[in-house]
Formats: structure tokens, sequence, C-alpha cells
């Protein structure tokens, strides 16, 4: 099928799908844009999808886009992509099903194992998934911060059920915002996404550091890369090979056996993260409004990997239980939480 006649959506203009459908219109393509905020969406149409890039100003850039609210949304799409909170998937979904071609797909980019959970809605068949090395923040009506390096903008587009004929589609479409792989190893792709997410999201999120800030830290440091052996341990015990995030193979470099590789692990997590310094994680910005997030959905992933593995995951466990905590009252955000992590693992 010609690009051009591929009818595509982006479902969920928050952080993410505002820089997205920005990259994209100014990279010459096309996608209707949805969003449940009027202002959002207002803003979206009268001004353009405007984005701050956070390492370099000079960058910054609006674009026209389309958008509108989900009650506008009519007829059927080639591809909808998903950057909504996994939370409400299954609600989502079954909105969006009816407005799927016959062999139209929706590409979810939301962060954790969501794949399955869309599958069991709408068929394996149906649904496609994108592992997106990027972060955003959402600052305002019709505005949001890039908060990794553009030249970062990575798309690896696949599906855990084996070929789609979608792929292809959903690859050219991504491509106009970064650079972009059909990833045949598309879950080991999404457990090395995992592993960092799990690592450094419920951390970022108790304290309000960036991703940088953690890294740099050596005590901090030692967390967030128990909680990466963690997951990689669960993944090599149930035969899956963790894919390569930006074209580094991250279980190769920061996961380890023995203490000369946890040194050098060690030494090289902050190189790891360098693009991603600036990024404070969507978990903080749950909690700080007062929602409950999504680490459920993401360190919970790790933890029913573990589970299906039969390994433990003790710093994982630890992490999200603090998250929970202040989500329940019990705990303000702050980085007391990470000095109480450390002491808890003895590191």
């Amino acid at each position: 099928m010609k690009e051009e006649d591929t009818r595509v959506a982006i479902y969920g203009a928050g952080a993410m799908g505002t820089v997205l459908s920005a990259y994209i219109s100014r990279g010459g393509g096309r996608a209707d844009v949805f969003d449940r905020k009027p202002e959002h969406v207002r803003a979206l149409n009268e001004k353009g999808a405007r984005v701050k890039v956070l390492t370099d100003e000079k960058k910054s850039f609006s674009a026209k886009v389309r958008a509108y609210l989900p009650s506008e949304m009519e007829g059927e799409y080639d591809i909808i992509v998903l950057f909504t909170k996994q939370s409400g998937n299954a609600e989502t979904v079954k909105f969006l099903f009816p407005h799927l071609k016959k062999d139209g797909v929706i590409c979810t980019c939301q962060n954790g194992l969501p794949e399955d959970g869309i599958a069991e809605i709408v068929g394996k068949e149906r649904c496609l998934g994108c592992v997106v090395s990027w972060g955003a923040t959402y600052l305002g009506p019709g505005e949001a911060v890039l908060s990794s390096s553009p030249g970062k903008m990575n798309f690896a587009v696949g599906s855990p059920y084996g070929d789609n004929p979608r792929i292809g589609d959903a690859t050219d479409f991504f491509s106009r915002a970064g650079k972009t792989t059909a990833e045949e190893n598309f879950l080991g792709a999404r457990v090395a996404k995992l592993a960092v997410n799990a690592a450094l999201s419920p951390l970022s999120g108790m304290s309000g550091l960036t991703f940088g800030e953690i890294a740099k830290d050596g005590r901090y440091r030692k967390i967030a890369l128990e909680i990466l052996h963690e997951t990689f341990r669960a993944a090599k015990a149930l035969g899956i090979r963790a894919g390569k995030i930006q074209g580094h193979n991250i279980e190769r470099l920061l996961d380890y056996e023995g203490k000369l590789k946890k040194r050098l692990s060690y030494g090289l997590f902050p190189l790891a993260m360098k693009a991603h310094i600036g990024i404070v994680s969507g978990i903080y910005y749950d909690l700080k409004a007062g929602k409950k997030s999504e680490t459920d959905y993401i360190n919970g992933a790790v933890t029913r990997l573990c589970e299906k593995a039969g390994t433990k995951c003790p710093a994982n466990g630890l992490a999200a239980g603090y998250v929970r905590d202040i989500e329940n009252g019990g705990r303000q955000i702050s980085t007391a939480n990470l000095d109480g992590l450390v002491r808890e693992l003895s590191l």
C-alpha cells in the first residue's frame, strides 16, 4: 500500500503523542490526532503542535496538525497509534476497534508489555507494537518538551506474534519522525526497554530526579542496576534474547555476572543514559498530581516475568512498593525514598 493511501490516527496526544505528531507532520507524514482535553485539541489546531527541545532550544519548532476529540472520530483507519495510559486499555481499545479497517492494526507505543492485553480484544493479527526510545514532558495545551536528544528519536516496530503485513506501513509512518527499524526480535526489544523503564521510572517518580541525576549518583545507580539485572535474569531464564536500544546491546553493556562485570556496568551506566539525562518519568507527574501511576504495568510486568521464570526480584518489588506507598499517602516524593531503598537493599 502506498504511504499516501495509509490512514493513520495518533490516539492520545499527551507529551509523547504531541511530540510524535509534530515530527510526523514536519517530516511530510499525515495523521489525525486525538485527545480528550478540549483545550489541548483547540491549541493544537490553532497554533500547531509545539515542541521545545530540551537539549538544544534552537531546534524547537511547531508543526501544523489535525486534532480532534475522541467523539469526533469517524471512519476506519489502517493504523491507530496508541499513546494512552495502559490502565484504560480495555475501554480504549474496545472504543477504537470499530474504527479499524478489516486489515487495520492498533500499534501500541506504551511501555511495559502491553500487546497481549490488546490482542485479547482485537486479535493477534491486528496488534503491533512500537518500542519508543525517547522521552517527553507535557507543558500545556498544544505544547510539549522533547527530553531526549532529537538524534536519538528511535522507533522499533514489530509483533510478538510473528510477521504482520502492516509492519512495513507502520515502519514507513514512524520513519517520518526518526530512525525506524522493523524489529524481528520484537519481544526482546520490549524486554530491553522494560528493563530500563523499570530501573529508572519508579526511582525518578519517587524522588523527582531526572534519569541523568539518578545515573550520576553512585548510590542510586546501584538500585537501577539491581533492577536491570533482575529483569535480564528472568528474560534469560525464559529464553528471551534482549534486543538493542538505539543500536546498543543494553544487556551486554549493563547486565553482569561476577564482580568485575558488575563494576564495569556501574561505570558504563551514566554513559548509556547520556542522551536521556533530562527525562523525568511519567510516574513522577502522576504521583505529583495525586493520580495512580503506571507502576503496575512497568515494574508489575517485571514481577510477572520473574514469577513466570521462577526468579526473584527484590529490588524491583521494593521500588514498586515505595511508589504504591506514595499513591496511598504513606510517603512523600523525596530523595529520602531512594536513600531508604539503598539501606533496605544493603547497597
